[in-house]
């Protein structure tokens, strides 16, 4: 099998220069061994949340904050990100990623607990987009 697709993916994702700050989660984020999206997965996010004009998001696994970071960045100072992790230590990590780029927490809600339960807690059709990073019953 030929691994031109990994090639590829290389390359593109080559081009993408993230923030030092995203950086430093996505390093946090392989300490831990937390799937992180990639710098091109990120740069899509914020690029859809920049094409969507969306001002209210919903982010499902947080992980170290990587996906949150781009996104907060996606949507402006106006919008509202809330995202959600199972795991108390992603949040505290994510947390301390917002603070370092210097989001408020105005503008970044970070939510400890079970996802799909808390989604259902939260006012529908209230967000213009909603990323889906983990997926667990717990």
């Amino acid at each position: 099998m030929s691994d031109q697709p990994e090639k590829v993916r290389e390359f593109i994702e080559s081009f993408i220069v993230e923030e030092l700050e995203i950086q430093g989660a996505r390093n946090r984020g392989d300490e831990l061994g937390s799937d992180e999206p990639s710098p091109g997965t990120g740069a899509f996010m914020q690029m859809l949340a920049r094409a969507l004009s969306a001002r209210n998001v919903v982010e499902l696994g947080t992980g170290t904050g990587v996906g949150t970071l781009w996104l907060a960045e996606g949507i402006g100072e106006g919008g509202t990100l809330t995202s959600i992790d199972s795991e108390a230590e992603h949040v505290h990590l994510a947390r301390e990623a917002c603070a370092e780029m210097g989001i408020s927490a105005q503008r970044v809600r970070l939510i400890h607990g079970a996802p799909y339960d808390i989604l259902g807690k939260l006012t529908d059709s209230g967000y213009d987009m909603v990323v889906v990073r983990e997926y667990s019953d717990e």
